[in-house]
């Protein structure tokens, strides 16, 4: 059985390895210095959690996670090193989400990423 650290190093070259277009014909590729601070910060945590690393096709990182009813997942933009924190609570289907890291300047990055994803 794989440790924390060897399964999330094997998800982050799959993400590696994509190159533009890798959702049909839609995705940019990753960044590769981002993608080897994102495993390294997520590699660093004393307990995973059971977080799970999904690539986006604007080139971020959704990260998930579950705990009881919360579902906590943060979208990681790996070369601005920033994150946006959203939470969802399944039984009262309450969301939270953390807005401290959307300021204009960021928001216009996150705009022009999608765009180029198009």
């Amino acid at each position: 059985m794989q440790n924390k650290d060897e399964r999330i190093r094997e998800r982050i070259d799959y993400i590696r390895k994509l190159e533009a277009g890798w959702l049909d014909g839609i995705g940019v590729a990753f960044d590769r210095d981002g993608l080897d601070w994102l495993c390294e910060a997520v590699c660093g945590m004393t307990d995973d959690y059971g977080v799970r690393l999904y690539p986006t096709p604007e080139g971020t990182v959704e990260a998930e996670w579950a705990f009881g009813p919360w579902c906590p997942s943060v979208e990681i933009d790996i070369v601005a090193k920033t994150g946006w924190l959203h939470d969802y609570n399944l039984d009262t289907q309450q969301a939270e989400c953390d807005d401290d890291n959307t300021g204009d300047h960021q928001q216009q990055q996150r705009r022009n990423r999608r765009e180029q994803a198009r």
